[in-house]
């Protein structure tokens, strides 16, 4: 019997190839790291007491834990001013003096070179998309990221109700990009793949692929390039973006 259990167990793993277990693990892991970090940064960012932020600062490298913050230093974010016509989060980092600086991604490190440090390091580069935003300042600038099939299928959820019947509508308001009902079925049609990280640690690059939708501009699809230096630290050398679906919210600032 326990003979058999065996051969049954290569077997499939014969049928199962490496890179399709390998693939299954990267999308899992950058799954489970980008909601744990949304969950940390995402749940009353629309609630105007945001004191609840001040003491999650810290947990933040505890999600993110293959970075490393430059010692001496202090990572500090100061939430959005719930007055005048709108603000965003702005994200800085202050050393043993309490000098300021806001070119915050210099002072963070991988601490090794892996896809997942590269993965952790990006959602950090990515953060501000997450962080809470008022008013105005969280309009034409933010993108949210979908890094899983499932936030793709419930922003199409969030649109069931809001699509016009193509022959209810005029030519000038196809062209602005407005929700045609045709175009909301092309939506239910448009599969995505989640977010993936591809390195290339014999040059110390990587590259991360996802999707993202912003309410002025639709579905894009996006390319980052990240540049390893020799001290750990990572630059984005290039990027790019194509739009799948064009959309507009009908909503003017």
């Amino acid at each position: 019997m326990k003979s058999k259990l065996i051969g049954i167990l290569l077997f499939v793993c014969v049928l199962i190839p490496t890179h399709t277990i390998m693939a299954q693990s990267q999308e899992l892991l950058i799954i489970q790291k980008a909601d744990e970090l949304m969950n940390l940064l995402v749940p009353k960012r629309n609630n105007r007491d945001y004191v609840w932020f001040k003491d999650s600062i810290s947990d933040i490298f505890s999600v993110l834990n293959n970075l490393e913050l430059q010692p001496k230093h202090k990572l500090n974010i100061d939430l959005p001013n719930m007055e005048g016509l709108g603000d965003v989060s702005h994200i800085w980092v202050a050393n043993d003096n309490g000098k300021r600086d806001d070119n915050y991604l210099k002072y963070v490190k991988l601490k090794s070179i892996t896809e997942e440090s590269c993965w952790e390091w990006f959602l950090f580069y990515y953060m501000n998309n997450m962080m809470p935003s008022f008013w105005h300042g969280g309009g034409y600038n933010t993108y949210e990221m979908f890094y899983s099939e499932k936030q793709w299928e419930k922003q199409i959820d969030r649109l069931k109700d809001s699509f016009v019947p193509d022959s209810s509508m005029a030519e000038s308001e196809k062209n602005a990009n407005l929700l045609s009902e045709s175009k909301y079925n092309k939506m239910k049609e448009t599969k995505i793949t989640p977010a993936q990280i591809m390195l290339n640690a014999a040059k110390n690059e990587a590259t991360v692929s996802f999707y993202s939708w912003n309410n002025w501009e639709g579905l894009n699809y996006n390319q980052y390039e990240l540049k390893i230096k020799k001290d750990n630290a990572v630059k984005i050398t290039k990027s790019t973006s194509e739009t799948i679906i064009k959309y507009w919210n009908v909503v003017f600032y």
